[in-house]
């Protein structure tokens, strides 16, 4: 088999890379966790760097590079924009709503001449200074035309400067790397089987709502599109008429939702039926042309209505027409398995109540991190697929996404034990800090390559007991800074999650992509720091063998201590700030938190 490399890049909000060599994907890095600005946009050098250092190569020996985002992703000077202004790594939610107030309201809503939100939101000033493109070239007062080639002619330029051959630089579609992702990274997919791969997601470019097939023959096809699914959107925008910041913290109104009452005949549910619907022509969520914006529409509603509430209804309504678009996959194309991907597969509650309600599908899965960093894998799997295609190599040569800590691992080295000279430093034992946790401290764990994505999976993870008094106030008030009301995740081995939690449809269940519900006859106390108290849902990790060796033998040596193989496990970080990439971060995070231990690699460090 010839063993191709192929690079993936994306550049925009949580920008990322993956590199592949032959069938299989060997590296991906998160650019935000190397310059330290949660949700980074730009284009990704570190994580490129990276990429290419772990496989000791040079750009020049790169077969096939795929740039997530074609020509079709940039429709206006506010695309363009987006990149410069670095909207979603930068903006604060004031700056969200003076872009509504003074641009989006006046364009939409009072039908004003205005191209972009250039002037309103600080011109050149707002431009940020940490792009490695030169960004000079922009002129708001040039057309679009002259803006979107030079933007492109920097961004090749870019590239080519790193080292990269122009020949194998292409720009790939982004909406239909969300499906690559969702189908090729499946672990226990099966290629014979009739395949069926959704995707929901804000902007994808061509659309943002889109059906495929796969075949053995062909691959990934699309089968229909819209760009007219905006329920992605509305919770962008609802966050932020909940004064929340969008792109950051869609998920607390997802945590807040279950708390609230979701009244199907409220006046905010009946105005979000007003405008979208489940077109029984195409098949798809659809939207309205009535609607004109996402934000002023329903901010008098949202303003009148009690704010737990308004995260309810809209939980419901996304759930509700999710549930009429899934059935209706089930009718007409049968599928055995269902792949779902996109930002809103990012919505676990919602996956939950799909997964549940699906009566004749026997799996339905959503991949790791489904967001739009996680296109770096559907660029990869887009690259090799149509290399094998063309070469007449069968596509189930191409590897799933069995192994996810596909980070940077560092050593422990002498200079770490001067710089924690006032702390006490031992060696690892699963036994001693299995103890530890059960008698409430709280653990930092750094161990050997990091996880990819948004979810801590154990390798950069803060653990703690799953019931011991008072675990979630201390690490919400003195250690994360996390809203009250949020519930915190856990990790647990696949025999004890059986023997708890409900089962559901969900087919390899190992990022913290869906819910669980607790068992009724579990008493939720047993589980009280990681499962949801108004819904009895948690959202778990479930940690085999194959998957985090390491990580399952210390929650089996946990269960041998406290009789649940279980540990809440939330991200090694603090509130709002990057997961730790280096040792040097977590020891910053172990020193000024109350953090009682940390785990590097094999030491263990305590208080």
């Amino acid at each position: 088999m010839n063993e191709i490399i192929t690079l993936s890049v994306y550049e925009y909000h949580n920008a990322s890379a993956s590199i592949s060599r032959g069938p299989k994907i060997l590296a991906a890095f998160q650019e935000d966790r190397f310059v330290k600005k949660k949700n980074e946009v730009g284009i990704p050098l570190n994580s490129i760097n990276a990429c290419l250092k772990y496989l000791n190569i040079k750009a020049s020996d790169v077969d096939y590079i795929g740039i997530v985002n074609d020509q079709d992703s940039f429709k206006s000077k506010n695309s363009i924009l987006n990149f410069l202004f670095k909207r979603q790594s930068r903006y604060s939610v004031d700056d969200w709503k003076r872009e509504n107030n003074f641009f989006w309201q006046k364009k939409l809503l009072q039908n004003k001449k205005i191209e972009s939100f250039f002037k309103v939101m600080g011109g050149k000033q707002r431009i940020q200074k940490d792009h490695h493109i030169n960004t000079k070239f922009y002129n708001d007062k040039k057309n679009f035309k002259y803006l979107n080639a030079e933007f492109q002619k920097r961004r090749l330029e870019a590239y080519k400067k790193i080292g990269f051959k122009e020949k194998n630089i292409s720009f790939l579609p982004h909406y239909i790397l969300h499906h690559y992702q969702a189908f090729y990274s499946c672990i226990n997919k099966n290629f014979s089987q009739k395949n069926i791969i959704v995707h929901c997601e804000g902007d994808g470019g061509v659309y943002n709502h889109a059906i495929s097939k796969f075949t053995k023959s062909r691959g990934i096809e699309l089968i229909k599109g819209t760009s007219n699914f905006n329920l992605g959107r509305l919770y962008q925008w609802t966050t932020l008429n909940l004064n929340m910041l969008p792109y950051h913290d869609e998920y607390k109104v997802m945590g807040l939702a279950p708390y609230g009452d979701s009244d199907i005949n409220h006046n905010l549910y009946k105005n979000f039926q007003k405008f979208f619907y489940f077109n029984y022509k195409t098949g798809l969520i659809d939207t309205k042309k009535k609607l004109k914006d996402l934000y002023f529409t329903f901010k008098q509603l949202i303003n009148n209505t009690r704010f737990d509430k308004v995260a309810a209804i809209l939980q419901k309504f996304l759930e509700d027409l999710l549930l009429k678009f899934f059935k209706n996959i089930e009718i007409k194309f049968k599928p055995h398995s269902i792949f779902y991907g996109g930002g809103v597969a990012m919505n676990v509650k919602a996956n939950l109540y799909i997964s549940s309600n699906l009566k004749k599908t026997k799996n339905f899965f959503v991949p790791l991190s489904p967001a739009d960093e996680s296109n770096v894998f559907g660029g990869n799997f887009f690259l090799i697929e149509k290399h094998f295609l063309k070469n007449q190599i069968p596509l189930n040569n191409i590897k799933p996404l069995e192994n996810i800590y596909l980070g940077n691992k560092y050593k422990f080295k002498k200079i770490y034990f001067n710089k924690l000279q006032n702390y006490k430093i031992s060696k690892y034992s699963n036994k001693h800090v299995s103890e530890k946790i059960k008698n409430g401290d709280v653990i930092g764990r750094y161990f050997g390559r990091a996880e990819f994505g948004q979810r801590a999976l154990g390798n950069r993870s803060i653990l703690a007991s799953i019931d011991y008094p008072g675990i979630v106030e201390k690490i919400n008030k003195k250690i994360k800074s996390r809203d009250f009301w949020m519930p915190f995740a856990l990790s647990i081995t696949d025999d004890e999650l059986n023997k708890y939690f409900y089962k559901n449809r969900s087919l390899d269940p190992f990022y913290m992509t869906t819910c669980y519900k607790l068992k009724d006859e579990i008493d939720l106390n047993k589980f009280k720091n990681v499962v949801h108290p108004a819904d009895r849902t948690g959202r778990p990790q479930i940690v085999t063998k194959m998957n985090n060796l390491e990580y399952f033998d210390l929650l089996n040596e946990l269960k041998k201590i406290t009789g649940v193989g279980a540990i809440l496990n939330t991200s090694f970080n603090i509130h709002k700030k990057t997961i730790v990439e280096t040792i040097d971060d977590a020891i910053n995070v172990f020193k000024t938190t109350n953090l009682d231990g940390i785990i590097i690699n094999n030491y263990y460090i305590s208080k």
